[in-house]
């Protein structure tokens, strides 16, 4: 025996035909409702199959799943390694190990939740993620592991462990991705602090000798409100990876092994035969941050044998192909911020016609708003002086109001206002000049004998 917990227990179990070792995970059913029995021992299989068809370098592999006397059995790889809390029994992370740590596991959970049955582990916590020899982080234990169900109301059962378990596995709502994202705050949390959650749930207090930076954030990843928290993996990653660029070097503590610095790449899953799953793999792509007036483009597989047309309902995104008849196509998807307001996200469906009960592909997006050119002020400056000699601004009116243009809408009224100082003195000097004209034209005796001079 490996362990033991309120869902059954995990094995170390030699396999007889192959010189190898397994984790053979033991869940055990209590309930005596013949209705609950049956919908659990469906829930398990439905689950298993989408586990088996699971492959990322940081979550172990479900190779097989069988039922043996009113028990149910997953086999999966053993990893070798000593878990995070294990590690933490000895004192806190360093900053910059626990940052690497956050930025691994944030990749395995963008990979479960970009499933086309989004899976939500539910259950991230130290005890769960066991560090191997070459100090890659693996996340195990998918015994409470759900296939994330849109339109439910809350949770069949509330389950979790206190201290990482979000607000919404107590029967407040239903767990969905930000639920993995609480935890891995939490987690995170406990990495630096030293302080184990449990001992006081939902309350946590800022970090300190840490970088503001990271203690904001990650105080925002264990909001009480999943809308509060950042709302994907990928948000949290790219800010935890923010801090570390920003901060620079960060010491290793000498306590613990070298966390994998390397971004691990995530491969797509590739079902086959009966596990096979239908579906957009990642089901949710997220483009990340775009300047307004960028293009991104994202690639992914439309898994399954489908057929087809595919049609977006968003005008700024572009799908390729537009028809599709084939199976496991590849597809990209296409952004184009020109057509889009400036700062804010957005996101659009792809749906594929035809079948209606295929879930669509969803796209997020953060639009940037566009900054002032950094030499707008200086050059309008320059022009406006310029402006003040004789006819001068004939030319440099139409300059200012051109690189007024250049900056956005909601910061262009400084420039707008020098630009119309500039075609005053425009017209003040075209006035000048038309009356200087005029006074050279006159007939002086036609105009004193109209005036009976």
């Amino acid at each position: 025996m490996l362990g033991e917990g309120g869902m059954g227990s995990v094995y170390l179990a030699n396999d007889t035909r192959l010189p190898r070792q397994w984790a053979l995970k033991e869940l055990i059913q209590n309930t005596q409702d013949e209705t609950e029995r049956v919908q659990a021992e469906q829930s398990f299989v439905a689950e298993a199959q989408i586990l088996s068809a699971l492959n990322h370098p940081s979550l172990p592999r479900v190779v097989d799943f069988f039922q043996e006397d009113g028990r149910h059995y997953l086999v999966m790889d053993y990893v070798e390694g000593t878990t995070l809390e294990q590690l933490l029994e000895k004192g806190p992370l360093s900053v910059g190990e626990t940052i690497r740590l956050g930025v691994q596991m944030c990749e395995a959970l963008e990979y479960l939740h970009g499933q086309a049955q989004p899976v939500i582990f539910r259950d991230l916590k130290p005890a769960n993620i066991i560090l191997t020899s070459s100090g890659k982080p693996m996340l195990v234990d998918f015994g409470i592991a759900r296939v994330f169900r849109h339109g439910a109301g809350s949770d069949t059962r509330a389950l979790g462990t206190p201290g990482y378990a979000a607000p919404e596995q107590y029967g407040r709502g239903q767990s969905d991705h930000r639920t993995d994202l609480y935890a891995l705050g939490a987690t995170l949390h406990h990495c630096l602090s030293g302080s184990d959650p449990g001992e006081s749930p939902f309350q946590f207090a800022p970090l300190e000798k840490v970088p503001e930076e990271l203690s904001r954030l990650i105080l925002r990843g264990v909001s009480l409100k999943p809308e509060d928290r950042f709302q994907s993996a990928l948000d949290f990653r790219q800010a935890l990876e923010g801090v570390e660029r920003r901060s620079g070097a960060l010491p290793r503590s000498s306590k613990t092994s070298e966390l994998n610095q390397e971004a691990v790449p995530v491969p797509i899953a590739r079902a086959s035969g009966p596990l096979a799953t239908v579906g957009f793999n990642p089901g949710t792509v997220s483009l990340g941050r775009l300047d307004w007036g960028g293009q991104a483009r994202a690639s992914l597989v439309l898994q399954g044998k489908v057929k087809g047309k595919l049609r977006s309902d968003s005008k700024w995104l572009k799908v390729t192909p537009a028809k599709v008849n084939g199976e496991n196509v590849a597809v990209a998807v296409y952004a184009d911020t020109r057509v889009l307001d400036e700062g804010g996200r957005v996101a659009g469906l792809v749906h594929l016609d035809g079948n209606p009960q295929l879930p669509p592909l969803r796209v997020e997006l953060e639009v940037l708003p566009r900054k002032v050119p950094a030499w707008a002020y200086p050059a309008s400056v320059f022009l406006i002086l310029w402006s003040v000699l004789p006819f001068a601004g004939l030319i440099t009116t139409p300059l200012m109001f051109a690189t007024a243009w250049s900056a956005p809408r909601r910061k262009r009224a400084g420039l707008s206002f020098m630009a119309w100082v500039s075609a005053f003195f425009t017209l003040s000097w075209a006035t000048v000049g038309v009356g200087i004209v005029g006074v050279l034209h006159l007939d002086w005796k036609a105009f004193l004998h109209g005036l009976g001079l």
